[in-house]
């Protein structure tokens, strides 16, 4: 298959996003219940056609924890196929077999980010805090992310994308979270771009090499910190980009499985280096203390080191 079609495919499925925008939205004033549905329906409809068929996508439903904590109720949950048939209708979903939860807006306003930063900071808690490496430390297994056919600012197109990314830096902490694997995992506006939360780490021993009477005045937290990043891949008409905000999404999703999920490696892979370009974000920085003691020592033993994105599927970074 040419890789041109992959983007065909995206493109057609954004064409269809944005007929349903136009015909549900005839009926919202009237039936907004069902409006919500319809649209609900067709982010499961994508969801169920681009994710391997053993994931079940089901709608409508809220995470129980063992504790019998539960959270606020989500648009679709996406089931790992480890989860008991039996159960799947059920409307309380096991948190250890749900890998990720979307809420679902047919048009975005800035009162569902800042909800959407708060329900993720429940779910991330129903899930234990996992320990050892900066991978398992800085993710936990429920992803979880906000998807729109469209949004209500009335600017342009472009000047929308770049409010959009302040308004996310500005409610991130909105649900108070203190560490990056509470954060929202993605934002996607169908008919504007998606913004996915990607998270790195800076541990450099250089500044050790300096002169003494420049280290003296070094901020060694400069050379040693985490940063978390909303990236930004913009709806674009080039030839080479059509389809992106799609397959921007599609593809970071299965990235995030396939660190979870080793059978899906890949076509994740093949999925990201085919439909993901990329562009513009914003960095926000995190003190190493965020990170438990023995992985912090780790990272500052191992000195400076460039990570590729694929290098360690195995979750230790």
């Amino acid at each position: 298959m040419i890789e041109g079609q992959l983007f065909s495919f995206m493109k057609q499925l954004q064409h269809e996003m944005a007929t349903e925008y136009k015909r549900i939205q005839k009926n919202v004033l009237r039936d907004p219940g069902t409006a919500g549905d319809e649209g609900e329906e067709n982010w499961a409809k994508l969801l169920r056609g681009w994710l391997p068929a053993n994931y079940s996508v089901v709608t409508k439903g809220r995470i129980i924890d063992v504790k019998g904590h539960t959270s606020p109720q989500v648009d679709i949950l996406v089931l790992h196929p480890s989860y008991p048939k039996h159960l799947v209708n059920k409307k309380h979903y096991l948190a250890g077999g749900v890998v990720a939860a979307f809420e679902c807006k047919l048009t975005l306003r800035t009162q569902h980010l800042e909800k959407a930063f708060k329900t993720a900071v429940i779910i991330k808690n129903l899930v234990k805090t996992r320990t050892g490496t900066p991978y398992k430390e800085l993710n936990q297994p429920i992803f979880y992310g906000l998807l729109a056919h469209s949004y209500s600012w009335k600017k342009s197109k472009q000047d929308v994308a770049f409010d959009l990314l302040e308004r996310i830096q500005e409610k991130q902490f909105a649900g108070r979270a203190d560490h990056p694997n509470q954060l929202l995992d993605f934002i996607c506006v169908s008919d504007l771009g998606t913004y996915a939360l990607s998270k790195s780490l800076h541990f450099d021993k250089s500044y050790k090499n300096l002169p003494d009477e420049q280290n003296e005045d070094i901020d060694i937290e400069f050379f040693n910190h985490i940063s978390t990043c909303y990236t930004c891949q913009l709806d674009e008409e080039a030839e080479f980009v059509l389809g992106s905000v799609l397959g921007a999404f599609v593809s970071e999703l299965m990235i995030k499985l396939a660190y979870e999920d080793k059978s899906l490696q890949a076509i994740a892979k093949h999925y990201f280096e085919t439909l993901w370009n990329g562009g513009i974000g914003i960095t926000t920085a995190w003190y190493p203390d965020i990170l438990s003691p023995i992985v912090v020592k780790q990272l500052r033993d191992k000195g400076p080191e460039q990570q590729e994105l694929f290098s360690e599927w195995n979750g230790s970074v």
